[in-house]
């Protein structure tokens, strides 16, 4: 009933949790977002289910109990609803999403290895212009600043709440623009100049750093709603749609943003300075959080800092980083006794491997010695691990209990026996986090409670706010609390087009086919391990064993061969030449990143950034000077490194980076394979154009 309910609607191209809400919206005649029974009855009764079917079937839905279905318990209910008739909706989105954090922990391994080679060529002060130096911490190389012709705008100091943000020069315009005019303005294409971007920069951070790293905030009312938003990574058209559709900040009217403001978005510095004009004009009223993107070496690799520069210039990134330094690691709404243990803890990525932390440890960070918060050591101190854990880590995929290693290479993931844990310590039951994206923006996991006396259940939502985020197919989501004892309301939009659905399958194959190839020596050893007749062939059952482990991919794997191993006979006892499969991949991703003939590399590496910085080094490890450097050589080389950095942080792993760069698997780094990696460090791993996105192998 509830699907042909759906037919009504003629957009089968939404995905199922589009189609959902679509439902719902149909269920819910006066708009309330709450459907009743009544409402429920009155929407099925004519599709021959009997009432006491229709009144079974709501209270399955109605989870929490409470006499009504909202919005999510509704789309989850649907879900389970689409499982039963074998959709399989979530595969494409599964594979997308772990291929994206594969991806992730990829290219911060290359990063590393150059920021250390740019770190020990820079000059001495070359982190005064990137925060206060009280430990440990990344430096930001800065070119000397230049003199630069204003674009369009300036900006009026000193900001003050209710007052113009910016003015338009020339011509003069009246009345003063707010910082929400300043949105609208980026959002027609008008630039602002560098020194009024600066004044932005200089108050938000002088504001940002009066606060705790734990900023505590009041309950909402209906006076003063609060709304939560998620990762925007640059994507302005985002912003301004929630800007539109849940109004500007104000007293009544306050926001959490939960970090990743930038990279992988066009617009990272547009979108940060409307956030920090918003920081300035209303402190009170609008909130930010620091994401594990707010890191020095993350924008180095994911393209924050190459935009600034391209916009602005490199001190101009240094004094980014530096406000991000100052950023906030957490708030708190509420809780505690006197309410009655209702609050909000809000953190961008999650919670600690320690139990015996604390809301007072988590004030006694420093936090602005942190340029990144990128833990690389074994046994680090306390915060570091804590800055690292809470900008970094996910819940368990699976909802299993305990602590394990992150898959993204930083962090960690914990069960909901540690939500609740912390939960319990604070005196709150809602945790909310982002840092993940959501197919439908928005996802809540009960979490049981840990003790039978409490009258109040846990709640853990990831919610996430850029929509088709990285290429992908997505819906953005806002959380909207009017108070603390009753559920928030869930917005949910796309700023762009819903894109179709073959491109995402499509660039799944291409990112699974190159992250084979990035893995290619490794999966080679786990099938020559696997392979007990030394024939070159495994069965079906453990050749897909073997990708499964070595690639850290649960999917299907069964779906996805055909198309990846040419002829594929599914009759049991068949077997697969492993060899062959993955000299097909290479093939294919060498021919697919539009590699140039050799000569031609030659000329194009002198066009990267730091060429004399690679060449020297290259020069350096090719110890018999033969133009190549083999795994030996390499090794020895990135020896010699570790043992001149200081900062353990930055310890490197030869034969992980090697089998990084070693684009050819020819077992040996050329110059144009050094350098290569150094703009696919710099850029993305996978470089395709659309076209490209849907080809099938």
């Amino acid at each position: 009933g509830i699907n042909a309910e759906y037919g009504k609607l003629e957009h089968w191209q939404m995905s199922v949790s589009e189609r959902a809400q679509a439902v719902f919206k149909q269920l819910d005649p006066d708009g309330n977002g709450r459907i009743s029974l009544d409402e429920f009855m009155s929407g099925l009764h004519d599709f021959g289910h009997t009432d006491e079917e229709i009144e079974q079937l709501f209270h399955q839905i109605d989870q929490d109990g409470d006499g009504d279905i909202d919005e999510d318990e509704f789309v989850r209910g649907y879900k389970l609803y689409a499982l039963t008739t074998g959709e399989t909706f979530s595969e494409d989105w599964k594979l997308w999403n772990q291929l994206d954090q594969r991806e992730e922990e990829d290219r911060l391994k290359l990063s590393k290895l150059f920021i250390v080679l740019d770190r020990m060529t820079s000059c001495d002060g070359a982190n005064a212009e990137a925060g206060e130096a009280e430990g440990p911490e990344v430096e930001v190389a800065v070119d000397v600043d230049i003199e630069r012709e204003d674009h369009s705008l300036i900006v009026t100091a000193p900001l003050q709440p209710g007052i113009g943000a910016a003015l338009p020069r020339p011509p003069l315009m009246s009345p003063s623009l707010a910082a929400s005019d300043l949105l609208q303005s980026f959002m027609s294409g008008m630039p602002l100049s560098r020194s009024s971007a600066m004044v932005i920069i200089s108050e938000a951070t002088r504001i940002l750093a009066e606060e705790p790293n734990l900023v505590m905030i009041e309950p909402p009312t209906a006076e003063s709603v609060l709304h939560i938003v998620g990762d925007l990574h640059g994507s302005l058209a985002d912003l301004n749609a929630i800007v539109k559709a849940k109004g500007s900040p104000c007293a009544s009217n306050r926001f959490i943003f939960n970090g990743d403001y930038v990279d992988r978005g066009r617009d990272g510095v547009e979108l940060l300075l409307v956030l920090f004009a918003y920081k300035s004009l209303y402190p009170k009223y609008v909130h930010l959080n620091r994401g594990n993107h707010e890191d020095v070496l993350v924008n180095q690799s994911y393209g924050f800092q190459q935009e600034c520069i391209e916009k602005y210039d490199k001190p101009f990134f240094a004094k980014v980083i530096k406000a991000f330094t100052m950023l906030p690691l957490c708030a708190m709404v509420g809780g505690g006794r006197e309410h009655e243990d209702r609050g909000l803890f809000v953190v961008h990525g999650g919670l600690f491997s320690d139990p015996s932390v604390t809301l007072d440890d988590i004030n006694a960070i420093k936090r602005r010695k942190y340029a990144s918060m990128i833990v690389r050591v074994k046994n680090p101190p306390k915060h570091d691990l804590m800055v690292e854990e809470m900008t970094w880590s996910d819940p368990t995929v699976d909802g299993a209990d305990g602590i394990y290693e992150s898959e993204r290479g930083s962090g960690i993931e914990f069960g909901p026996d540690v939500t609740a844990a912390w939960l319990s310590q604070i005196g709150c039951n809602v945790l909310i986090r982002s840092h993940e994206c959501i197919e439908d923006g928005c996802q809540l996991t009960k979490i049981p409670s840990p003790s039978r006396s409490r009258n109040v259940s846990f709640e853990l939502y990831t919610i996430f706010s850029a929509s088709n985020y990285a290429d992908g197919d997505n819906q953005a989501a806002v959380l909207t609390y009017l108070n603390l004892t009753k559920k928030p309301t869930v917005y949910r939009f796309r700023s762009t087009t819903k894109p179709p659905n073959i491109k995402m399958v499509g660039r799944n194959r291409l990112r699974l086919a190159d992250l084979i190839f990035r893995r290619h020596h490794r999966l080679l050893r786990a099938f020559q391990a696997a392979d007990q007749t030394k024939a070159g062939r495994l069965s079906q059952n453990m050749f897909i064993k073997v990708l499964k482990e070595g690639l850290k991919l649960d999917i299907k794997w069964s779906a996805l061969l055909p198309s990846m191993l040419g002829e594929w006979d599914r009759r049991d006892g068949q077997v697969v030449e492993y060899n062959a499969f993955l000299n097909r991949l290479s093939t294919f991703i060498y021919t697919a990143r539009g590699e140039a003939p050799s000569q031609e590399q030659a000329a194009l590496s002198k066009m990267y950034d730091n060429f004399h910085l690679l060449k020297a080094t290259f020069d350096f490890w090719d110890a018999d000077n033969n133009g190549s450097v083999d795994l030996a050589e390499f090794s020895k080389g990135v020896n010699h490194l570790n043992k001149q950095i200081e900062d353990p942080e930055l310890r490197l792993d030869a034969a992980e980076l090697f089998e990084l760069l070693d684009l050819d698997r020819s077992g040996e780094i050329d110059m144009n394979e050094f350098c290569e990696a150094f703009r696919l460090s710099r850029n993305s791993i996978v470089q395709l154009d659309e076209e490209r996105n849907s080809t099938t192998l």
